[in-house]
């Protein structure tokens, strides 16, 4: 009865990964003796454990996105484009590397 309750709170899917990224995956869940499914849920976890400490930071990543979109459909050069992207990831990454910091000390 029980397996049959964790079933219900589980939900599976398929995902298409290019081939290093999968063997990348591999790679690291054969190193940490367990299931790919095992690693990719972990490493999720602790992606979005990371952005629950970082306030602000899906707004940063939209705005990325954004900017992204509006390159795709203007005529501002890639380049003007890319240096504000640039700017915004260089913005981002004392608090990346702070908050990683921490994650990995616990």
């Amino acid at each position: 009865m029980e397996s049959e309750d964790k079933k219900e709170e589980q939900k599976a899917f398929q995902i298409r990964l290019p081939l290093p990224v999968y063997d990348r995956l591999e790679e690291i869940a054969n190193t940490n003796r367990r299931s790919l499914n095992s690693e990719i849920i972990i490493i999720l976890e602790a992606y979005y454990k990371l952005l629950d400490t970082m306030p602000g930071t899906l707004e940063k990543a939209a705005s990325i996105n954004q900017m992204y979109d509006k390159l795709k459909e203007s005529n501002d050069t890639v380049e003007d484009r890319i240096s504000e992207l640039n700017e915004l990831i260089e913005k981002l990454k004392p608090t990346v590397n702070q908050k990683l910091k921490k994650t990995a000390t616990g």
